[in-house]
């Protein structure tokens, strides 16, 4: 992977976790949609250094899946998240920020690094 591809990882990692915060802070819920999009479009870029356009969640778990990134149980969560999102199910957000955290874990764990980065990267 180029340093381009994994310096654009990191910044669409770090407006992901930006939007999270900031759903944390007010409590909209277009901040969880956007961070899981980014962490979806960080996490294909990351692994695969394929720079996916703004697409639907549905649409970038399913790239992500096909591409064998995510497991199946994943998906699941990605697409109940994006659900509870567009308000046709549960209203239990948690459920998303699970899913999120989640995410951000596995990001981890592809590259032992993100942890370390982020914190240099955003500062």
């Amino acid at each position: 992977m180029s340093i381009l591809c994994y310096s654009e990882a990191l910044r669409l990692i770090n407006e992901a976790v930006n939007s999270y915060d900031r759903f944390k802070k007010d409590g909209k819920t277009s901040d969880l949609r956007e961070a899981l999009a980014l962490l979806l479009r960080s996490y294909v870029l990351l692994l695969r250094g394929i720079y996916l356009p703004e697409l639907d969640i549905t649409n970038l778990a399913s790239i992500a899946l096909d591409k064998g990134l995510i497991d199946r149980e994943l998906y699941a969560d990605i697409v109940t998240s994006n659900l509870i999102l567009n308000g046709y199910t549960s209203t239990d957000l948690k459920i998303v920020e699970k899913t999120i955290e989640r995410m951000l874990n596995e990001l981890s764990k592809h590259d032992p690094y993100i942890d370390q980065q982020m914190s240099l990267f955003r500062y």
